[in-house]
């Protein structure tokens, strides 16, 4: 295929329609690539783990142009050779084309442009207009995201392969974020691929420029909407010590934003601190688990002006083992059940429940009736069963830890929910849960219905979060999901 052909493909199909959109909504099925989630591999892929990681590399590793473009190329062409595969979609075909005219931009030094309803534009101008989503059901703020692991220094159990020029990550070998890393379930759709692809190459050639843009659009794009808000990064994490100072440095020009966000760049982070920088007083820093550093290391960085506090993720197994010689053996064992149970009705009934949703939504007078707003289908759909295990684990988690360590820090648990939270639980999430209990199906949906009914404000856009707010030194837990 020539670079007419690409074109034609990129101005004909429309890859990304609702630009500076939800992350929740997609025009396309998720035929995207299929990875390996907890270690287990969720379908079979066009695009295996492998091969997509490379790509996050090419558009993350600090290169001359050409280098970048000729790596990009290459790289299309092996995605072009499996054309013939059953698997291969509309959505493959567009990320082809689009990585080919890419890669032959940056070899012919031209400015690189990407499609955007149906025509091309500057990816910096992509960038202000649409580098910024606004987020899911559960995360009312704006959302910024790069390529997940490669550009993430901090994450623990992989390794990057050094003997190939661009490298990948390898199948995670140590307990660490690699292993449960939930980025890669947006990897299912190759829209959110190529979005990843255009904003960490933009940085990468354009750094700190790419930033102010991201601003500017904010400015232009979520400003007028009532956010406030901004999640730095949503996927992804800061690459380096000079990716670290430029975001601040722009985060300091916007002192009416708020601007939080997890990392694992602890090394990146201190290096910046001892120069005596002076880090802005509206960006919050959490401290996320799964580094492959020391803890040592991690009380270090958690000293930093930004650092809020840690946020962990736990896994409920070694949890339950410990609970088992607090509480018994039998006891653990029927309370473990129990979640169980409401877990598993919890992921059948939601999907059930969105069925009922988008059937409603396809039909106006259902639609009126349910009193669905774009909003709300939004928030709806992304009611997953996941959300709802966390939700169930949540409580139960923390209680465990106050007994199994009353004598620490206190903790409080994640609500799965940003936009109500410090509530710590979504109107009618108390009712989701009885109803998951008692197995009765009825009330559940009931529950749910009430529970986004008038959910995510135009004030839930603007309130502070515990992850968001500099004065919640507590320590926050979710279980791995």
């Amino acid at each position: 295929m020539n670079t007419l052909d690409a074109l034609k493909i990129l101005t004909t199909l429309d890859p990304e329609p609702d630009i500076g959109g939800s992350m929740a909504n997609s025009e396309f099925p998720e035929s995207g690539p299929r990875v390996r989630v907890n270690g287990r591999s969720s379908g079979e892929s066009v695009i295996a783990r492998k091969m997509l990681l490379e790509l996050g590399h090419i558009a993350a590793t600090p290169a001359p142009p050409k280098q970048i473009g000729l790596a990009l190329i290459a790289w299309a062409k092996r995605l072009e050779a499996k054309r013939n595969d059953p698997r291969f979609g509309a959505q493959h075909l567009l990320t082809f084309a689009e990585m080919h005219v890419l890669g032959l931009q940056l070899c012919n030094n031209e400015t690189p442009t990407v499609p955007v309803a149906k025509k091309m534009v500057p990816l910096l101008k992509y960038v202000e207009q649409g580098g910024l989503m606004m987020g899911n059901g559960k995360l009312p703020f704006a959302a910024y995201a790069e390529f997940p692991l490669v550009t993430c220094p901090g994450a623990g159990g992989g390794e990057i392969d050094q003997g190939r020029s661009w490298g990948y990550y390898r199948k995670p070998k140590t307990t660490g974020c690699a292993n449960f890393c939930y980025s890669f379930k947006a990897a299912r759709n190759l829209t959110a691929v190529r979005r990843w692809v255009r904003l960490t190459l933009s940085y990468n050639l354009y750094g700190i420029e790419h930033c102010e843009a991201v601003f500017r659009g904010f400015e232009k794009t979520m400003a007028p909407k009532g956010v406030r808000i901004m999640r730095l990064f949503v996927d992804g994490d800061f690459r380096s010590t000079k990716a670290i100072e430029d975001w601040m440095r722009v985060v300091r020009e916007h002192p009416s934003i708020t601007v939080y966000g997890y990392s694992k760049s602890w090394n990146e982070l201190l290096e910046l601190d001892k120069t005596n920088f002076v880090w802005p007083t509206n960006y919050v820093l959490n401290i996320s688990s799964g580094s492959r550093h020391s803890d040592e290391l991690k009380k270090q960085v958690l000293r930093i002006a930004p650092s809020r506090g840690e946020f962990i993720a736990v896994s409920m197994e070694p949890v339950y083992k410990a609970l088992e010689r607090v509480r018994g053996k039998e006891r653990v064992t029927q309370e473990r059940h129990v979640n169980r149970v409401m877990v598993q009705r919890g992921e059948a009934w939601c999907s059930e429940w969105n069925d009922i949703v988008n059937k409603a939504w396809a039909d106006p007078k259902k639609r009126v009736e349910m009193g669905l707003t774009s909003a709300k289908i939004r928030d709806a759909k992304t009611m997953m069963g996941s959300q709802l295990a966390q939700a169930v684990e949540g409580r139960y988690l923390v209680d465990a830890l106050k007994e199994l360590s009353p004598g620490e820090r206190g903790v409080i648990h994640c609500p799965i929910d940003c936009g109500n939270c410090p509530r710590q639980m979504r109107p009618g999430w108390p009712k989701v849960q009885a109803a998951l209990r008692s197995g009765d199906k009825g009330a559940f949906f009931a529950a749910v219905k009430e529970s986004y009914k008038g959910s995510y404000s135009h004030e839930s856009r603007q309130v502070l979060h515990h992850c968001g707010n500099a004065r919640q030194r507590v320590n926050i837990v979710i279980p791995v999901h």
